[in-house]
């Protein structure tokens, strides 16, 4: 449990929403046990999806495309594979004792898992935040090491070349997730996240008030683009829809590890606001990159929205939720 603890980071922003396979819908976690919202801009419609989980009653805390066609989901203590039409979902994991889980981001290249997570100790009533990586769904889960990173890690977003994108202390960083294999002294094996600061987009001041600052809050990778939710750190409200440039493409399978000035500038340079917006929490990307979802709030009076990688931003309608299938009877086992 010591590398539980040594992998220790703020609480995360988890993905809310994800387009399907075929990009044809959005699925979006939803605030009613064992269901999924399933948004078509197409049929202009929201519809409220029952997922089985084996008898187990619980909400879903965090959504990501599986390279497989389907969904990683998050319930507070496992991780599920589920694909659109299926009536029950598939078990993958079981959190650790005293882990609870709520996020969870999957790379198209590999099918390599970012697990965001809480442990709590003996009689503490909050746990502290962590994080673990698995190569793939059926490999084990090792804590994952953030040397002479101290800040929070507050949302990730994998990309086509299997490195990733994510936030912390409000600025976008660009890294990698190194995952050694199990031997005598790590049975679980061993994750590392090596990044480098991307781009200081954090606006960042001291008041003696209400903070006002904002910083990087939702990630999601276009063709061209990467798009980020910027709003307020450690408040509600305020915010704002950008997008920048993508990191290069890596060719070896590793990046190579930056944090120049030069290279912080050009990436502000090609920072474009888009839209102002409280949050974004369901911001997510196509499979190709060509299409960005996102809404202006939770909740069923939420607004949609889709961007195309020109940057232009259509809303669209989608009618009051309908029932999908049966509710879940209490009597069942909760997660």
């Amino acid at each position: 449990m010591a590398a539980v603890l040594a992998a220790c980071v703020s609480v995360a922003s988890a993905a809310a929403a994800a387009f399907c396979a075929d990009g044809s819908a959005v699925y979006a976690i939803s605030v009613k046990e064992n269901t999924l919202d399933r948004i078509c801009e197409e049929e202009g419609t929201l519809t409220q999806v029952h997922i089985d989980l084996g008898g187990r009653q619980g909400c879903f805390y965090g959504i990501s495309r599986s390279n497989k066609g389907g969904f990683f989901l998050v319930t507070e203590h496992r991780i599920w594979h589920w694909k659109p039409g299926d009536k029950t979902a598939e078990f993958v994991k079981l959190a650790p004792k005293r882990v609870t889980f709520y996020g969870i981001a999957s790379s198209p290249k590999n099918g390599a898992l970012l697990v965001f997570g809480t442990f709590a100790k003996a009689g503490q009533p909050y746990g502290e935040p962590c994080l673990f990586g698995m190569s793939n769904r059926h490999s084990p889960m090792a804590a994952v090491w953030l040397r002479h990173l101290t800040a929070p890690v507050d949302c990730a977003e994998f990309l086509p070349d299997g490195s990733l994108l994510f936030g912390t202390e409000g600025d976008l960083w660009h890294g990698e997730l190194a995952i050694e294999a199990p031997d005598k002294d790590q049975p679980d094996g061993r994750g590392e996240l090596v990044a480098y600061r991307y781009a200081p987009v954090a606006e960042r001041f001291n008041y003696n008030g209400t903070s006002c600052q904002q910083g990087v809050s939702a990630i999601a990778a276009g063709e061209k683009m990467a798009y980020v939710a910027i709003s307020r750190m450690s408040g509600s409200g305020w915010g704002h829809l950008s997008r920048l440039n993508l990191p290069e493409p890596s060719k070896d399978a590793s990046i190579a590890i930056r944090n120049g000035v030069k290279d912080a500038v050009r990436a502000l340079n090609s920072v474009e606001e888009l839209e102002d917006n409280p949050n974004c929490p369901f911001l997510c990307a196509s499979p190709d990159g060509k299409r960005i979802y996102f809404t202006d709030r939770r909740g069923p009076d939420r607004h949609h929205y889709l961007c195309d990688d020109d940057g232009e931003i259509e809303p669209f309608h989608a009618k009051p939720p309908v029932a999908g299938a049966v509710e879940p009877q209490s009597s069942h086992s909760k997660d």
